[in-house]
Order: C-alpha cells, then structure tokens, then sequence
C-alpha cells in the first residue's frame, strides 16, 4: 500500500454533499456539528469492523504466499455536543492507525494493494477535534483530522466501492494537527487548514485548501458509487492544494476531482500533479519500501453498475506516472444486505510495473459490518 509521502494532493469520487452543512464533511462530523448546536451534552457511539481474506502468489508474508486472513479496521466513533461545540473522537483497534507526517515511514495505513496485512494491533487515536459553527455557512475545528486534499481519502473507509482507497487516495488516509476554516453554501463548499506539517510542532507549517461544487443537483450520496443516489444527475467537480514547502523544497501537489452519479450509474476521474520534492513510498510485495521520486502526474478512471438494489459492481484504471510505468487495474462486486452498513465485497487487483516488487496480482473478500 502506499503511505503518506513527505506531499500527496490529489482529488477522486464522492465527497459529502454540498448542499447541506455536510460539505466536505463525512457523516459523523455531520452529526457532531448538529450535536454542537443543542444546549445539552449528548454522546453517541459507533463503530465498524472490516475484515477480509486475500490470496495472491505475488505477495510474500511471513516468508510465504499471501493466503490468509486480516483486520483491515476495528473502529469505534465517539460524537457529542457541549454548547456550540460537536466533539468528534475516533479509535481504531487494528494496526491500520494512519501515519502523521512526523511518524511518515512507520508503517500505518491499512492493508494496501501490494500486500501490508493488517492485525489487532493497539488502540490509536484517529480523530480528536472540537467544531464550532460560527454561521450559518462557516466554522471552525481545531484537534486532529482528517485532511481530505483528495475526495477519494475523505470517503468513509465502511463506504467504499472498492476494498482500497485509489492508490492516490491511500496517501491521504493520514492525520494531522492544526486549525481548520470551512463552509458551505448552497452547492459550493471550501476548507483552509493550517496543519503541522513535516516537523511536527516545530514553526514551519503546512498549508492545505480545497474547494468543491455541485454542478448539477444537488444530493450526491456521501458513499462511492451510485448506492442511495436516488433521482437526478450528479455532478460533482473539485480541486485541492497542499504545501509543506517550508519543511521540503517543492513539496507541493495540486489535483482535480470529477465525479458523476446518475440513477445506477457512477463514474470518476482524478488527476494530481507532484512537484519535485514531493517523495512516493509504496508497501511494496515483499513487505519492503519502495520509493517514487515527485515530479510527476498520476491519474484515475473509474466506472460502476448498481445492477440490482443489493449488488454494485465496478471497475477502476490507476496510472502512477512514475518512470516505472506502475498500473493499476482494479474490479469489485458488493453484495449489500444493509447498503454500505453490511455488505461481503470480492476484489481482483493487478498492478503492472517496470519495477518488480511493485507488481502483484490479488484477489480479496472482505466483510463489513457497522453499528
């Protein structure tokens, strides 16, 4: 799988809507800013469990094939609110906790497409932060969050099409700490954040920004695909920014994200640009790293049927750009009992390269269960 590099930016499928104090948002944050608003301190709990068999004779593991069994997610959410403010926590329970840009390298992030096998491991802290809504179309979060520079990261890991992320999208499964601005109104939506960056605390920040629009109607499902779309055409563009420079020379990315919903139909397009100082490592088949210098644009096209109320299928081609030639051809089939509540996923991957420890064929099933 691919972790956080020193930069990514890049942009991909469906974001929270637009047209609701959901912009930009996922669903849970949506919840702690309506929670934020009530006088009285409410807590609420949730949760999701995602588990999953994958086999491939590519992928070494523990000096064999990979044939077995992981925990790709043990989750448990934490929402309240106490006067203005929505409170939002979440814990994960297997050994997918994200990296920070300090702990970049240390192996977080889930099970990826060249093989990093996720166990129980122990409990870290995903997302700690304080929301106030100052407007009617404006707030403000401090703590530690997500950073969606793409759509494709901020999708809700229980409500993906696939089994992974794009591989674009994986870079920014991570974390950070700083102060966030953002609002919404009707169908546009935008966030600013100040974050740590590459130093942690130390005084040369990274900078983040990223604004979106609902083109056609309004109400694209927060979820991948076209599962809850309901009528009409959806249209979604993006495009997002991200700056470390001050840690790195050139570590600066800017990307481009369109996606479309219509009926059973769902299609997306990404595309990101890495400057120079922007470094790719990949988890690559033997459970090494393997670097990919910046400087490059790597791009995303993907495609989905909900051919029947209770089964999507879909199919997505990935370019890395690198001087390697790395790509990636994805296909999933779900089977929803309670849409993306509960759902058994099939997954086949199969990455192409120049470099050999970054090819793999792999085929998964994995469970998901929400509370």
């Amino acid at each position: 799988m691919l972790h956080r590099s020193l930069l990514y930016l890049s942009s991909a499928a469906l974001l929270a809507p637009l047209a609701s104090a959901s912009a930009l948002a996922n669903g849970h944050e949506l919840e702690a800013l309506r929670a934020g608003s009530s006088d009285t301190s409410t807590v609420r709990l949730g949760g999701f469990l995602r588990t999953r068999y994958a086999n491939s004779s590519d992928v070494a593991v523990g000096g064999h094939d990979l044939g077995g069994f992981s925990l790709d997610f043990a989750r448990l959410e934490i929402d309240g609110g106490v006067g203005p403010f929505a409170v939002h926590v979440s814990l994960e329970g297997s050994s997918s906790t994200p990296d920070t840009p300090v702990t970049y390298g240390s192996g977080g992030g889930h099970w990826g497409m060249f093989g990093d096998v996720e166990q129980v491991g122990a409990v870290g802290v995903l997302d700690a932060h304080a929301t106030v809504r100052v407007a009617d179309h404006f707030h403000i979060r401090a703590g530690q969050f997500l950073v969606p520079f793409n759509a494709n990261s901020a999708v809700r890991d229980d409500q993906q099409l696939f089994l992974n992320h794009t591989v674009n999208g994986e870079h920014w499964r991570f974390r950070d700490t700083g102060l966030e601005l953002g609002g919404e109104y009707e169908r546009f939506g935008w966030r600013v954040a100040v974050m740590n960056g590459f130093d942690g605390a130390g005084d040369e920040l990274a900078l983040f920004a990223r604004v979106q629009a609902d083109v056609l109607d309004a109400g694209a499902p927060s979820n991948e695909g076209a599962l809850g779309a309901g009528d009409g055409r959806h249209l979604r563009v993006g495009a997002g920014y991200y700056n470390d420079d001050g840690n790195n020379a050139d570590d600066i990315a800017m990307g481009f994200d369109a996606s479309y919903v219509q009926g059973a139909l769902s299609a997306m397009f990404e595309l990101v640009s890495y400057d120079d100082g922007a470094t790719s490592i990949f988890t690559d088949n033997q459970q090494g790293q393997t670097t990919v210098a910046g400087d490059r644009t790597a791009w995303t096209l993907q495609g989905g049927w909900l051919f029947d109320p209770k089964w999507e299928a879909a199919a997505r081609f990935e370019d890395l750009g690198d001087d390697g030639d790395t790509t990636v051809m994805s296909f999933a089939v779900n089977r929803y009992f309670e849409g993306h509540a509960a759902k058994v996923q099939i997954a086949y991957s199969s990455a192409s390269s120049d470099v050999d420890a970054l090819e793999a064929d792999i085929l998964a099933v994995g469970l998901t269960v929400r509370l």
